[in-house]
């Protein structure tokens, strides 16, 4: 027979401690370890602050422009739950295992959340061709949908609006971009213009060029990195160079 000690921690409630299961009008069922929970009030404070933990991931999570089911469940949210708060319309899924909260925001120009948004939300993919174009300004066609570059060993994402472009070098040109106080990855413009000579048409990527040698882009143009990258692709654009140099 185990020893036990009977204790008035709360008004009404009265807890008896064993390694026995004790029921307590039914507020608390379960077995309690003595080395650690010396009373129900200690027990009380720790389910409290375990709560006040979770509402603050929650909240965290919630207000961030993308985040996944795997961080979901890190932060004690179980996967039951994720489902109940999008079927409350307190969060939106975006696509398999990636979410954001409807009343999160993102920190920059309106025309660029849901790139931003989908560029997040696809931790290896690299903005690309169009709304790369777009965001450097070498094209005056605005985007009707986002242009993101995979890996060929990737499985491709689906997303709304979202045009997925398969690529084997994923590496050449990569670099980080801010819109506003966010970053996204993203292919330089040497890069970009290169590959709208791959894949995109003639006109759209000469006058991208011509865009960046002028004085209409942000930024020059890097006119030796651009060679470099012709060679590495095997393109020649030796021709078209001189013809928006001189």
């Amino acid at each position: 027979m185990s020893q036990e000690t009977t204790a008035n921690v709360l008004p009404c409630i009265t807890v008896s401690y064993s390694n026995t299961q004790i029921p307590h009008n039914g507020f608390l069922q379960g077995y309690f370890n003595i080395e650690t929970h010396l009373t129900l009030l200690g027990f009380n404070i720790k389910i409290i602050s375990m709560k006040l933990n979770n509402e603050m991931t929650l909240k965290d999570l919630f207000t961030r422009p993308v985040f996944y089911a795997a961080e979901a469940r890190e932060a004690g949210i179980h996967p039951s739950r994720l489902s109940y708060y999008v079927k409350t319309n307190r969060v939106e899924r975006i696509g398999h295992g990636v979410y954001r909260g409807v009343e999160s925001s993102v920190d920059a120009d309106f025309q660029w959340e849901d790139l931003i948004v989908i560029a997040k939300s696809i931790p290896q993919g690299v903005i690309c061709l169009v709304s790369a174009l777009a965001l450097y300004e070498l094209t005056d066609e605005m985007p009707r949908e986002h242009w993101i570059a995979v890996s060929h060993s990737t499985t491709a994402p689906k997303r709304e609006h979202t045009r997925i472009v398969r690529m084997r070098d994923m590496e050449t040109g990569k670099t980080l971009y801010t819109i506003g106080r966010e970053t996204v990855v993203i292919f330089d413009r040497e890069r970009t213009i290169i590959d709208a000579f791959r894949y995109l048409s003639k006109e759209i990527a000469i006058k991208a060029l011509k865009a960046a040698v002028s004085g209409r882009a942000t930024q020059k143009l890097d006119i030796k990195k651009l060679q470099q990258y012709a060679r590495q692709f095997g393109l020649n654009l030796e021709p078209y160079i001189l013809t928006v140099t001189t």
